[in-house]
């Protein structure tokens, strides 16, 4: 099962374990994306706890912006507490 069965079937085990594995800032992205579009705080509480993400490579704002507008305030909360930046910009301004 790959990552995105994983996610879709909420086998947690499963995205962790893949997390543990493959270390990439990218899947981590990835799945943060996911989780933000479509209200899954599990998923992001999994990601912080599992990955090591650098919030300062990746555009977090926009991960924010992804999980107010779908009115997911307590994913935004998570995210603001794990460090996600609300006074940064977007690089096209």
């Amino acid at each position: 099962m790959g990552q995105t069965q994983a996610v879709k079937t909420r086998d947690y085990v499963k995205v962790s374990s893949i997390l543990e594995s493959q270390n990439s800032p990218q899947v981590a992205t990835q799945l943060l994306e996911y989780a933000c579009q479509n209200g899954n705080v599990r998923l992001v509480e999994i990601t912080f706890q599992k990955a090591s993400i650098d919030l300062q490579s990746i555009e977090d704002h926009y991960l924010l912006h992804l999980a107010c507008r779908n009115g997911y305030f307590n994913i935004a909360m998570l995210l603001l507490e794990n460090g996600v930046h609300v006074d940064r910009q977007a690089k096209d301004g």
